[in-house]
This record gives structure tokens, C-alpha cells and sequence, in this order.
């Protein structure tokens, strides 16, 4: 079975892949030079739209200081910004078309979400790992009680597999 890692190295090379591609089709059919230059124009846009949306994100930035729930996504945003523009810079069209996915107002929610997921699926097993180690080190999580050993193997009634479930909440008496 092949990992994550993996899958996300061969998704990157099939993306190169589609990029040259896509440019030597493009360059095939309208030529060398006005590539070049549709690219250079391209690179650009990219670092007029980093100074135009990267300002308005740093703004952004300075304003959620003052209210930290706007803080996450402020901070999405202006990554978001970074990588659009840098990726409008990088030659290629299929890069390009991310990057103003990630640039454009109206678009960069999309992104942000997608992206959001994305990032919570890949990272799920280690936010409960985290969660099962707070939960252990955290005091006020302890319940005052006996311990009970487990039941030996042999015995009667035993149950196949411990549960090894959390549940956050508080206890009331």
C-alpha cells in the first residue's frame, strides 16, 4: 500500500507532466515568441496582484490582531494570496489557474475550504493522538475512583477489544 507521501509526489509529477505539456501544445500552436511572452505578461499580473491583494491581506493581518477570531482566516488568506501569486509568477497555465483560484476574492473562500479539508483529512490521525494525549495529561480529565484490573485472559465474559473511546464533556454530581 503506498502512502501518502506517495500519492502526493505522483499527483505532483503528473501535474508537471500536464503543465509541459499543455505549454508545448500551446507553443506548437501560436509559436515560441508570443508564448514567452504571454508567460512573461502572466508573471507579470502575478506580482501586480501580490502587491494589490498582499497588501490588502496584510491589512487584514493587522485587523484581526484585534480580534482573534478573525485570526484563522486572516492568516489562510494571506497565505493564500503568497501561493496565488507566486504560482501566477511560475510559467505555466495549469499553475496559473490555481493561482488566481487562490488570488481572486470571490474564488480564495472556495480555495480556502477546499483546501481546509484537505488539510483536516490528512492530519486527522494525529489531531486524536493529540486529543488522546491532552486528555491524559490534562488533571482535570481524572475521575476519582478504584481501578479495576482487567479480567484475565481466560475468564469468563471477556470482551474481544478494550474501549479505548473518548468523550469530552465534564462530570456533574
Amino acid at each position: 500500500m503506498k502512502t501518502k507521501s506517495t500519492w502526493l509526489l505522483l499527483g505532483l509529477l503528473a501535474f508537471v507532466i500536464a503543465e509541459v505539456t499543455l505549454l508545448s501544445a500551446v507553443g506548437r500552436a501560436i509559436g515560441v515568441l508570443p508564448l514567452l511572452l504571454i508567460l512573461v505578461a502572466e508573471a507579470a499580473v502575478g506580482g501586480v496582484l501580490l502587491r494589490l491583494e498582499g497588501s490588502k491581506a496584510w491589512g487584514s493581518l493587522r485587523s484581526a490582531q484585534q480580534n482573534p477570531e478573525k485570526m484563522g482566516q486572516a492568516l489562510s488568506d494571506a497565505a493564500l494570496i503568497l501561493v496565488g501569486a507566486l504560482l501566477l509568477m511560475l510559467p505555466g497555465f495549469l499553475s496559473d489557474a490555481v493561482g488566481i483560484l487562490f488570488l481572486l476574492p470571490p474564488t480564495r473562500g472556495w480555495a480556502r475550504r477546499g483546501l481546509t479539508g484537505v488539510f483536516k483529512a490528512l492530519t486527522r490521525r494525529y489531531r486524536d493522538q493529540a486529543d488522546l494525549l491532552a486528555a491524559q495529561v490534562d488533571r482535570s480529565t481524572v475521575v476519582p475512583g478504584d481501578v479495576i484490573p482487567p479480567p484475565r485472559p481466560d475468564a469468563p465474559g471477556r470482551p474481544d477489544a478494550p474501549d479505548r473511546t473518548i468523550v469530552r464533556g465534564e462530570i456533574e454530581d
